[in-house]
């Protein structure tokens, strides 16, 4: 009776063993296939860096070349409007002071 009981112990132990071994079996196919669908992404990963960077690196000059281009309106817009002042000063200079301005003296 306990050779059969051992037996059937033994026999129950030696099925779990291979639905552990089977699950471990899937376990390993499942973690290689992750690894082949990581290593492809990280591939595409990479080939889309490459393709990236020189968009990348362009869209950086392009915005350093949108602030100087900012920088200079400025600055011209400035420049402008000191020659306009100047202008006005001259003419004021070259022909006295307009009618509003002489109505203010009298």
């Amino acid at each position: 009776a306990r050779r059969a009981r051992d037996a059937r112990l033994l026999a129950a132990m030696d099925a779990r063993a291979k639905r552990l071994r089977a699950i471990l079996d899937d376990n390993q196919r499942a973690t290689d296939r992750i690894r082949d669908v990581v290593a492809e992404t990280d591939g595409e990963l990479r080939s889309l860096h490459d393709v990236m960077a020189p968009v990348q690196a362009r869209t950086a000059l392009l915005s350093n070349a949108s602030a100087n281009l900012a920088t200079v309106e400025n600055e011209t817009n400035r420049w402008l409007d000191q020659l306009e002042a100047t202008w006005a000063v001259g003419e004021l200079a070259r022909t006295g002071p307009g009618e509003d301005e002489r109505a203010k003296d009298d």
